[in-house]
């Protein structure tokens, strides 16, 4: 009787008030920051101590859905949750709908169904990256000005996708992308793009080499059943496998969210600028052809501290990560 007293009891404990969520929540109403504005998000989560900072978007595009459904929003604020998300919240830029990032991983498709425009700029570097031209699609821009009163930017972030675990890795039409764009004073100007500036979302220690589902994947030495190469890997110098991390059915790895797959915490290139002057920073992400088998990209909350104030409507952001 004891025995059957305790199964019960455990049931009710664990079964109806689990200890750890097993999911990020995204956009979720229980947490405050899911009202949040684009500026708001990124005055008051990305950046750390920003209560006195004025963020101001100089672009800003989302799926226009969204707007009147917020089941279908393409951006907002994530929270770990009491899972074992590496990041404690942020902001989450997606290729289709937000809330879809949510775990755990038990839909091999994850399509969201999103159609709105693409962005020219991201085209622009992935056709340039892959030598062949598609049109981009379901694009999430945010873009803003800041100044610094340090000279170097930098921030952490994580990108995750449903175009891997051999979906999409190795067909160059349908690969996701996204971008870190700077530019201002001192930037080299090599993104190739009418934007401008450098692509920071790079991998660090490379010749820029971008972070993308060509670059870092699941290979043989991670998994011999599932693993795979595409050709024209070269490990260390294009390919980086262990910056990677399964999130299949079959795979050990337990990542509170729905994508296939994500990388390790990375750490956004470290580019020089000038202190106190203006710069601008464009996020975006987008589909590469089709509008389904999304992509996210999570920054770190806090990840840009925030200096002193220099007066009205100006502030030193400090970009370097938390």
């Amino acid at each position: 009787m004891r025995v059957i007293l305790l199964v019960i009891l455990n049931i009710l404990i664990f079964g109806v008030f689990p200890l750890n969520a097993q999911s990020i929540a995204v956009n979720d109403p229980a947490f405050p920051e899911s009202a949040f504005t684009a500026e708001e998000l990124i005055q008051n989560v990305l950046i750390s101590g920003s209560s006195c900072a004025a963020v101001e978007l100089t672009n800003f595009q989302e799926n226009p859905g969204g707007i009147s459904n917020p089941s279908e929003k393409s951006w907002g604020y994530f929270n770990a949750n009491g899972s074992s998300f590496p990041f404690e919240d942020g902001i989450i830029l997606t290729s289709g709908f937000a809330e879809l990032a949510e775990g755990p991983n038990n839909d091999g498709g994850g399509n969201s169904g999103g159609n709105w425009a693409g962005d020219p700029d991201l085209q622009t570097i992935l056709d340039n990256t892959y030598g062949s031209t598609f049109p981009t699609n379901d694009a999430t821009v945010f873009e803003f000005t800041f100044s610094s009163n340090i000279d170097t930017v930098d921030f952490e972030f994580i990108f995750a996708s449903e175009e891997y675990e051999n979906q999409f890795e190795c067909d160059d039409s349908f690969r996701d992308g996204f971008a870190f764009l700077v530019r201002g004073p001192g930037i080299p100007d090599d993104s190739g793009t009418a934007f401008g500036g450098t692509n920071i979302a790079a991998i660090n220690g490379t010749a820029n080499v971008a972070v993308s589902t060509a670059t870092i994947h699941l290979d043989p030495s991670q998994d011999a059943a599932n693993g795979f190469l595409c050709g024209g890997e070269n490990l260390g110098v294009n390919y980086f496998p262990e910056l990677y991390l399964s999130n299949s059915n079959d795979n050990l790895n337990d990542v509170p969210t729905q994508f296939d797959g994500l990388t390790t915490v990375l750490t956004t290139t470290t580019v020089s600028i000038v202190p106190n002057e203006t710069y601008t920073l464009k996020m975006v992400i987008a589909d590469r052809q089709d509008n389904g088998f999304d992509s996210a990209v999570f920054l770190r909350g806090g990840s840009l501290s925030l200096g002193v104030d220099l007066g009205k409507d100006q502030v030193r952001i400090n970009f370097n990560a938390a």
